[in-house]
C-alpha cells in the first residue's frame, strides 16, 4: 500500500521478496520515501514494524536485505 504504481492486494504465490512485490506492484512513484518503507507482520498475536531497506536491497550482493514475505504480511511505501 502507499506509494506505488499499482497500490492494493497481490497474491503471495509461493515465495516472494518485498523488492518483487514492489516490482510486480509497477515500482516505487516519483514521491515515495524509499528509505521509510516497512512491513507491518503479525507474530505470535501482536503487531511488529519491520523496516525495509530499498536501496539495499537493489544492490547486487548475495543476502542484500531482501526480506521474504509471508501471508497476511502488509508493505507500506510512505
Amino acid at each position: 500500500m502507499g506509494q506505488v504504481a499499482r497500490p492494493g492486494p497481490y497474491p503471495l504465490n509461493g515465495r516472494k521478496t518485498v523488492l518483487q512485490l514492489i516490482t510486480e506492484a509497477g515500482g516505487p512513484s516519483p514521491f515515495a520515501k524509499t528509505g521509510s518503507i516497512y512491513i507491518i507482520r503479525t507474530v505470535n498475536g501482536q503487531q511488529v514494524r519491520i523496516g525495509f531497506n530499498y536501496k539495499k536491497a537493489l544492490s547486487a550482493k548475495p543476502d542484500a536485505g531482501d526480506i521474504f514475505l509471508v501471508p497476511d504480511d502488509r508493505v507500506v511505501i510512505p
